[in-house]
């Protein structure tokens, strides 16, 4: 009789065992769940966007300027960041003087004229007014025409 009542304690204490680690593990689960549940998509934030920077050339056709802003948040629980942190946009183009012709570079200056944006142009004294008894004129008169200056 003795060994049926040990038999049966051990049977018990076996189903007890294995009802604990079954409930514990069910508990386990059920939390896990409930965690993920409660976690909501969150987007990103961003900050306010910067001055735009200066134009990248001064004539052209490649001219840029561009303005960026900041990540403030992060996107969590599956959030996105739908939000652009750089922008660009053209600038002085075709901006070129005394009817250059725009190249990614610069201008490509017509005769007379020099200079990234053709700026600087050629002139002769005999084009410019006489001013009676000065240097120039008197040196104009002498050597007509061949005296540039770059202005």
């Amino acid at each position: 009789m003795k060994s049926k009542q040990r038999n049966m304690k051990r049977v018990l204490i076996t189903i007890f065992i294995i009802f604990l680690l079954v409930g514990t593990a069910m508990s386990w689960r059920r939390r896990r769940r409930r965690r993920r549940r409660s976690c909501r998509a969150v987007n990103c934030g961003v900050g306010s966007w910067t001055s735009w920077s200066s134009c990248s050339r001064q004539c052209g056709t490649s001219g840029e300027q561009t303005r960026t802003r900041q990540l403030v948040r992060a996107a969590s629980c599956g959030g996105s960041c739908p939000y652009k942190l750089r922008e660009t946009r053209a600038c002085n183009r075709n901006r070129c003087q005394n009817s250059g012709t725009p190249h990614s570079s610069g201008c490509s200056c017509r005769s007379g004229y020099r200079g990234t944006c053709c700026e600087y142009g050629e002139f002769r004294l005999s084009s410019m007014p006489k001013l009676a008894n000065s240097p120039s004129t008197t040196l104009n008169r002498k050597r007509k025409d061949h005296a540039v200056f770059y202005v």
